[in-house]
């Protein structure tokens, strides 16, 4: 009966990949591409609105304050109003505040519009975590959740040329504008491509609609046992829970500190145009793409989740802090060291939450991953841009900036390595390593 089950499930997994991963995976690439793109124009808007690199830090910090307030709040709001309405709403909302960018006079209408753009994008992360534990199963979630956060590289990596060649014929005002348009053209499409739950799910037979709804309770019910705590407490009382939203908000504050400044740190190496800096700035992103992949794919084929997270952390660490001591005009050798940090850079993503979900039951999974994430977004998505910004001086040299850094990933590192399972937290039927 479990064998067929499972035959069933399998049957219904390429339709699946399809109508949910795919759909999500376009949805967060539009939400990395609006969030990040301000990077490359960061040079433009600088001059033009009479921005020091300390206050550039905060308008790429600041995203990460709006953020963590409905992130925080994303478990409540998916279980209050479901995952495809909370996406819907914030894809209408970050879409707005997206083209609003390209049309703030001063500094303070600029903070002003990417704290809203943060509190827009928010509870998407939580929305698409949820959707995805809700329609796949543990031995295929691994998979699942690398191929959507893909796009987060993916986004990051369209980010650069893009915005490059809009820059190249238009000024940076334009290119928000024109930016920010696909997250209303893809709420359109999200309405009415993603099902309210598998019994709407037309594109599926009514034996794999039953077979993946008694897989996913079958494994909810491994979690019988557990009998401590429940809900947020439970969460607290997790030992990995706080060593994963510690290694998390470090590594973010690497993601996030690099990828706002890379762009400018390119430009300080020469006379580049903005189209040639937008390529270069794209390359650790590409690999960023391959490096997900092989991880997900590893870490579902061996069962194991925290070393497939830590040990890749310390390796990009390691490779950003031999790149911020080569001299800028060695543009080609520090591009190599940067495209090969980019390989490393995000596999712990996909796993850390994968881990989540697989450490405890659905419910609380909700809770650890809004917790987790909130604290990690806020403290590496704010620090990381503001710390940059503080210490590469008029924003042209980036040695001390990007080695302080890499020390911090070395520790996020160690602090993933850390987050081991405690059977008499969360009870014996667990099997997440």
């Amino acid at each position: 009966m479990e064998e067929a089950c499972f035959t069933s499930v399998k049957s219904s997994s390429r339709v699946r990949w399809i109508r949910i991963v795919l759909v999500i995976f376009l949805m967060y690439t539009i939400s990395y591409f609006d969030r990040t793109n301000i990077g490359l124009a960061l040079p433009s808007i600088r001059r033009d609105l009479g921005i020091d690199a300390t206050h550039a830090g905060l308008v790429g910090g600041i995203f990460f304050w709006g953020y963590v307030i409905t992130f925080m709040a994303g478990g409540w709001l998916v279980s209050r109003f479901g995952a495809r309405r909370v996406v819907l709403v914030a894809l209408i909302c970050w879409g707005a505040a997206a083209m609003a960018t390209g049309l703030v006079r001063n500094l303070n209408e600029l903070l002003a519009v990417r704290l809203v753009l943060g509190i827009a994008e928010g509870p998407v992360w939580t929305a698409a975590a949820s959707l995805t534990a809700a329609w796949f199963v543990r031995s295929e979630r691994g998979n699942a959740f690398g191929l959507w956060v893909i796009s987060s590289p993916l986004g990051a990596l369209l980010a650069g040329p893009v915005s490059g060649i809009l820059l190249a014929h238009h000024d940076w005002r334009a290119m928000m504008i024109i930016e920010g348009l696909p997250a209303w053209i893809w709420a359109v499409v999200w309405y009415f491509t993603i099902p309210k739950n598998i019994a709407e799910a037309g594109w599926l037979s009514d034996g794999q609609k039953q077979s993946l709804r008694s897989a996913l309770a079958e494994e909810q019910a491994t979690f019988s046992g557990v009998t401590q705590h429940s809900g947020i407490r439970r969460v607290i009382s997790l030992k990995a829970t706080w060593f994963l939203a510690g290694g998390f908000s470090l590594i973010n504050l690497v993601v996030y500190g690099f990828m706002l400044w890379l762009p400018t740190s390119i430009a300080a190496s020469g006379k580049l145009g903005p189209v040639e800096v937008g390529i270069l700035s794209a390359l650790p992103w590409a690999a960023c793409i391959a490096g997900i992949l092989v991880s997900t794919r590893s870490s579902d084929r061996h069962g194991e989740r925290r070393l497939h997270a830590g040990v890749p952390i310390l390796i990009a660490a390691l490779l950003l802090l031999i790149a911020a001591n080569v001299p800028p005009t060695s543009l080609i050798l520090r591009m190599t060291l940067f495209t090969a940090m980019g390989f490393f850079l995000q596999m712990f993503l996909p796993l850390i939450f994968t881990y989540v979900t697989e450490l405890l039951p659905a419910p609380d999974a909700i809770v650890g991953t809004a917790l987790i994430g909130a604290i990690g977004n806020l403290v590496g998505g704010f620090i990381g841009p503001v710390l940059v910004g503080m210490l590469s001086g008029k924003g042209s040299d980036f040695t001390l900036a990007f080695s302080v850094l890499a020390c911090c990933g070395l520790i996020g590192g160690v602090l993933v390595l850390c987050a081991r399972q405690h059977r008499e937290e969360v009870g014996e039927p667990l099997v997440a390593r």
